[in-house]
């Protein structure tokens, strides 16, 4: 049971880290224009770009890793 829920819990932070892989094309677009319309400094559309784009891969990279470790453990 434990080894179920930990399988379910790497599958779902797996498709979490790809869907903010996907979405970040659209995200920077979004920042972008809100540093465009002022509703954003330019520093803070760039500091959120920025997190954005190691964050979706690192969370994609943490849940393979767990896979990983459902699959040999």
């Amino acid at each position: 049971e434990g080894q179920r829920r930990y399988a379910l819990a790497a599958f779902v932070i797996t498709l979490l880290g790809v869907r903010l892989c996907w979405g970040a094309p659209r995200y920077r677009m979004s920042m972008e224009e809100r540093a465009k319309d002022g509703a954003l400094t330019e520093d803070e559309a760039r500091r959120k770009i920025r997190f954005m784009a190691w964050f979706g891969p690192a969370v994609t990279i943490l849940g393979c890793a767990l896979l990983g470790g459902v699959i040999l453990g």
